[in-house]
């Protein structure tokens, strides 16, 4: 009964939970520049959604982690980025890759995601420089206000009409 109590107490009080998603795996080798699906360039291009299901901002915080679950960073505050009401952030997690450049895949707004830090190769478990890893996006709300989709391609032959590889997976939700 107390339990029920206290629960009651915090709905009636508004208390905000604290919900995330993560991509469980991800690779961002992609050229910059090559279009999606990519049309030239070499590598597997990364792009993850989000999607902010709400009528207001979401502030979204966001860490990176190796294959061997190393924190990768980026350090607080330099870890934040916010997706506008109503819409959909398309970021690469390596590459900064601006839609102003000729094929580019990021947004004014994906670019203000930070990008998984390349670090030396000398970080405990040998992953500091690569292109790939795990990541973890979490807002204060409800489970079901940021949903997510990771989508990788490569375009094996790299060329225009090369042959395209591509697969995407939907995100659940966290805790």
């Amino acid at each position: 009964m107390k339990k029920m109590i206290v629960v009651a107490v915090l709905i009636a009080a508004g208390v905000a939970f604290a919900s995330s998603l993560s991509v469980p795996w991800f690779v961002d080798t992609g050229s910059n520049g090559a279009g999606f699906p990519p049309t030239n360039g070499t590598g597997v291009q990364g792009i993850v959604y989000l999607h902010n299901n709400l009528t207001s901002d979401m502030t979204c915080a966001i860490a990176y982690y190796s294959g061997t679950g190393m924190s990768l960073g980026p350090a607080a505050p330099d870890n934040t980025f916010t997706i506008p009401a109503n819409s959909t952030v398309a970021f690469r997690p390596v590459a900064d890759d601006p839609s102003t450049v000729g094929g580019g895949q990021e947004s004014a707004v994906a670019l203000a995601v930070p990008n998984r830090p390349i670090l030396g190769t000398d970080v405990g478990d040998g992953s500091g420089a690569k292109k790939n890893g795990s990541l973890v996006v979490a807002w204060v709300g409800g489970a079901g206000d940021v949903q997510g989709l990771i989508v990788e391609s490569t375009n094996v032959d790299g060329s225009p009409s090369g042959r395209l590889l591509q697969y995407g997976t939907l995100l659940p939700p966290g805790v």
